[in-house]
């Protein structure tokens, strides 16, 4: 979900989250990517590496969910979901690749509870 908000008050509340995560961002240093407390990943960026002024990217991580809900609600074929079952167990190696926001993690961390 994006929202709009006042570019100061953007610049200030950027400033500060990289504060609080021990870092600094600034016209020298335009990009942050940081961690919170809560595991929750931040990525902001100032011009010029924004042309369009301040951004701020807040990734909230949700509870882990078994591979069964992953292929319940569609993310994952049955057939597929038994492949990769079969391969963790056999201590294969597997790669999960996607883009921005396509349930790599969620994926990873549904394998890694099968172990």
């Amino acid at each position: 979900m994006a929202a709009t908000v006042d570019e100061d008050r953007l610049t200030v509340a950027i400033k500060n989250i990289a504060r609080t995560c021990g870092d600094e961002i600034s016209e020298e240093e335009p990009i942050l990517d940081a961690r919170l407390e809560d595991g929750s990943r931040v990525a902001a960026m100032f011009p010029p590496c924004s042309a369009g002024g301040a951004t701020l990217t807040v990734r909230r991580f949700s509870c882990r969910y078994p591979l069964d809900d992953v292929v319940d609600v569609g993310s994952v074929p049955v057939d597929a979901a038994a492949l990769l079952r079969k391969a963790v167990a056999s201590r294969q190696n597997v790669l999960i690749s996607g883009g921005t926001g396509t349930g790599k993690t969620t994926l990873l961390n549904a394998l890694a509870a099968t172990i």
